[in-house]
């Protein structure tokens, strides 16, 4: 069972707007998985935006993460017809943030129609990542009771290693009407 229960709210002050946001996220195991262990956590966000000139904004943001297991992450399957749950499996947690530009541009072809450019750099930190691991052929598995590599199981566990991930987003979106398209890199 997941619950998620968000919270935010928006303030602007001529050309400056600020969105601040609180999120609390429950994931709960079936009682025949992990006895029914349950991940929950408070995450919080901040978001703002400035005018720099008419229909352009500079933006950042700042989230926290936090992603419990679902049900089939907390399960190892082994290659005959037994099931194991993964006891030790820990909730993903992080942080996300980006900056950017966007430009509106608006009555190009038609009255009304706007064409929205946007740019932005981010990076995504990630710790306990639930990663997938596959067994059979030449592929070392899983020991199906402690979720350690060597064995026949396959299944999630949590990555040894944290991630960080940068990358910058180029979009284009075109709306005119009730029509809208667009494009992303």
């Amino acid at each position: 069972k997941n619950t998620s229960i968000y919270l935010e709210d928006q303030w602007t002050n001529g050309k400056l707007t600020l969105t601040p946001g609180v999120r609390y996220d429950r994931y709960e195991s079936p009682e025949f998985v992990s006895a029914g262990k349950t991940y929950d956590n408070v995450v919080g966000a901040l978001a703002a935006s400035y005018e720099i000139a008419p229909l352009t904004q500079v933006f950042a943001s700042y989230t926290q993460l936090f992603n419990g297991p679902d049900l089939s992450q907390a399960i190892f399957n082994s290659d005959g017809d037994k099931t194991y749950v993964n006891n030790d499996l820990k909730a993903e947690e992080g942080a996300n943030a980006e900056i950017g530009i966007v430009n509106t541009l608006r009555d190009l072809t038609v009255a009304g129609d706007a064409l929205q450019l946007s740019a932005k750099y981010f990076e995504t930190d990630i710790e306990n990542f639930i990663e997938f691991v596959r067994s059979g052929g030449t592929r070392v598995g899983l020991d199906c009771t402690t979720g350690q590599s060597g064995g026949a199981c396959q299944g999630a566990v949590n990555s040894d290693e944290d991630f960080t991930i940068k990358g910058v987003e180029l979009a284009a979106d075109y709306k005119v009407d009730n029509f809208s398209m667009g494009l992303s890199y």
